[in-house]
């Protein structure tokens, strides 16, 4: 039974185009990563986040999901791991809840205008 959830928000631009595949039983699901930066201005740094989306919103989304978009993800972190050659890996992803598409670019290029809000299901 669950006792809580860890809900992660990310702001930021994306890194590069979204990658679209499809597990073994044919289900979409969609892999990017989100920049921003951090920090103090003096000790700025840049952090990567790592992101999924699953299902039919993948599909629809991926096409959108392109390099240097403003986006807002909210999301629960995953952590998987596994071995390879006698070393254990970790990685963390947050797998997407909601995202938003935020204003700021021009009109005509998709990053304009009001934010649109697609919900996870």
């Amino acid at each position: 039974m669950a006792y809580g959830y860890i809900q992660t928000t990310v702001l930021g631009r994306l890194a590069a185009d979204a990658d679209l595949a499809f597990t073994g039983e044919g289900t979409p699901y969609a892999k990017f990563r989100v920049l921003a930066n951090v920090g103090p201005k003096d000790h700025e740094r840049v952090e990567s986040t790592s992101c999924v989306i699953w299902g039919k919103r993948a599909e629809a989304l991926a096409k959108h999901l392109t390099k240097g978009k403003a986006i807002l993800v909210t999301g629960e972190p995953v952590t998987s791991s596994w071995e390879k050659d006698g070393q254990k890996y970790y990685r963390t992803e947050v797998k997407v809840d909601s995202l938003t598409f935020v204003g700021g670019g021009k009109p005509g290029n998709g990053d304009a205008g009001e934010p649109e809000t697609v919900e996870y299901e």
